[in-house]
């Protein structure tokens, strides 16, 4: 990783989790290929990252969870990025020139930011 990190395989129920000096993420990753389907899937990767960071607390520690969607969801419904907030989740997402931005203010704090 360009920014001093490492990924690392962990199993095959985490998406990835990057560590970096001082800092690891759990990262949970989803496809966004119908705009429609932006909740449902941020629901979804909630629960996800909620499972295993409570699951794979022994071996992760508590790493800063993140969700990672694979394009920008719709502005109408941008307000997810509050609700993950609230539930100590950052939010970044795939731009259409394929870069990563972050989406709230946890997102922005990340060491893939800094």
């Amino acid at each position: 990783m360009e920014r001093g990190g490492t990924s690392i395989k962990f199993n095959n129920n985490v998406d990835m989790c990057a560590v970096f000096p001082g800092k690891r993420l759990l990262i949970e990753a989803k496809s966004l290929n119908a705009p429609h389907v932006a909740v449902d899937r941020m629901r979804y990767g909630m629960g996800q990252l909620a499972d295993y960071a409570v699951r794979y607390r022994p071996d992760l520690g508590e790493p800063e969870r993140v969700l990672a969607f694979g394009k920008l969801p719709n502005p109408e419904i941008r307000w997810i990025g509050t609700i993950l907030e609230e539930n100590d989740v950052a939010f970044v997402a795939l731009s259409d020139e394929e870069r990563l931005v972050p989406l709230n203010p946890r997102a922005e704090k990340l060491p893939l930011f800094e």
